[in-house]
């Protein structure tokens, strides 16, 4: 879902929660056809950055029922014409989740049916759930005629976010996914890295999130080489010492952004580079993260390397620098030269 691009709002629904002043308004019809540009803009432009927050997390639904945000979702991927019903559910939902939390501020649940397009150029639909907090540009009305309620939007300065200011809290939903591919990515910007809040996930969605610390760090370490070792063909033995030294510096720290660390690759060479991209973006959703320590400072004690006919280098990392050159092998193109420097060169029995 990351690679999204060009997303467009199809129908809309809108509904009232307003937990601290005691009040679920739920709509009776959806905002009408065609919608107007400004609306389309306004969530069309939130929901594209929220596919793309570096702290939006893979997610999946652990409790479902036809009576649960799984079975409401379904319902409207099934049918655009339950969007009404099955998005007032969604909202009871999330009241329920949120009536007994007094740190739970007051909102507007958005619905959206969308559609975008992914990295292969097929057209993608998905449903995105929106928490709107009072900030700017529109204000949520309530009219009633003839005993059916309808919430609309209204332009008015300093109400709900304008589409500069990152969504708080959002969960964006596509079609059952195949094997172990996830099919929700979460928004929560009011918890620290890591914490998500549990009335937003548990209790109104009823997910989890399915990476944690630990697991996100194994995926990234495993398949950053992955990407390395897919690519190595294409570079020189100069420009793959290079790359290894960055992949080794950029795992030094407490946590790592994959956008920024895809951006400043050392990898000169357009095709490697997509390569390298596209291999880590479909292993790992999740974009920015905290690293285990404790696995981190365990694989970096020591460098291995493999090469043919069962060849294995392997030595301490403080030392890696100090023995082994790595240079392209003048007499078999496309073959290494490697040259290992030591005092002793003992063969074990």
């Amino acid at each position: 879902m990351r690679d999204y691009h060009d997303v467009a709002v199809r129908r809309v629904a809108l509904h009232v929660v307003a937990p601290r002043a005691g009040k679920l308004e739920t709509t009776d019809e959806e905002l009408d056809q065609p919608l107007p540009s400004e609306i389309v803009d306004f969530f069309a432009a939130h929901v594209e950055h929220g596919l793309h927050d570096s702290q939006a997390r893979a997610a999946k639904f652990v409790v479902p029922g036809p009576e649960r945000a799984q079975g409401a979702v379904d319902a409207i991927l099934a049918n655009y014409d339950d969007l009404v019903a099955s998005s007032a559910q969604l909202a009871s939902l999330l009241y329920e989740a949120s009536k007994d939390d007094e740190r739970v501020s007051d909102a507007t649940l958005v619905v959206v049916v969308c559609s975008a397009v992914d990295r292969s150029g097929a057209t993608r639909t998905f449903v995105a759930l929106v928490k709107l907090d009072p900030s700017s540009q529109f204000r949520t009305r309530s009219k009633e005629t003839k005993g059916r309620r309808k919430i609309t939007l209204e332009r008015e300065p300093g109400i709900l976010p304008s589409v500069n200011e990152r969504l708080q809290k959002a969960a964006f939903v596509r079609a059952e996914a195949d094997g172990d591919e996830f099919r929700m990515l979460l928004v929560d910007r009011q918890r620290e890295r890591d914490v998500v809040s549990e009335f937003f996930v548990s209790k109104f969605l009823g997910a989890e999130l399915m990476l944690d610390t630990r697991k996100r760090t194994e995926i990234l370490w495993r398949e950053v080489h992955n990407a390395r070792n897919a690519i190595q063909d294409s570079l020189t033995a100069e420009e793959l010492t290079t790359l290894d030294g960055y992949i080794w510096g950029s795992t030094l720290g407490t946590a790592i952004n994959l956008d920024t660390f895809e951006d400043q690759l050392p990898i000169e060479d357009a095709a490697a580079r997509d390569a390298f991209v596209a291999h880590l973006d479909a292993s790992l959703p999740d974009r920015e993260f905290q690293l285990d320590q404790e696995l981190m400072s365990r694989v970096h004690r020591r460098r291995t390397f493999e090469g043919d006919n069962g060849l294995r280098v392997s030595l301490s990392s403080e030392y890696f620098d100090d023995m082994v050159d790595v240079d392209d092998d003048p007499n078999r193109p496309g073959g290494t030269l490697i040259t290992i420097k030591t005092m002793t060169w003992s063969e074990r029995p």
